[in-house]
């Protein structure tokens, strides 16, 4: 009896960490998706608004090799995601 009640409670225990490990990634994967956004909306209203005003400067995807350009926001999170 006593080694049927471990059988049962290691599988009810494994079942429960699994369940456990799944929800704290889609947690953190959630945390992450958001600080992405904020990180977006942040460089959108503070630095490609500015840029937008300037006439020297201009938002593009082809920001590497192109002078008086910067990155676009959709691009520059793209490229977080990538490290």
């Amino acid at each position: 009896m006593t080694l049927s009640c471990l059988f049962i409670l290691s599988f009810v225990v494994q079942a429960q960490l699994k369940q456990n490990a799944i929800s704290n990634a889609i947690h953190d994967a959630e945390k992450t998706v958001q600080q992405f956004k904020t990180i977006r909306a942040y460089y959108t209203n503070n630095v490609i608004k500015t840029v937008l005003q300037s006439q020297d400067v201009r938002p593009t995807i082809d920001y590497k090799d192109s002078p008086k350009t910067i990155i676009l926001p959709a691009t520059m999170i793209y490229e977080l995601s990538q490290y």
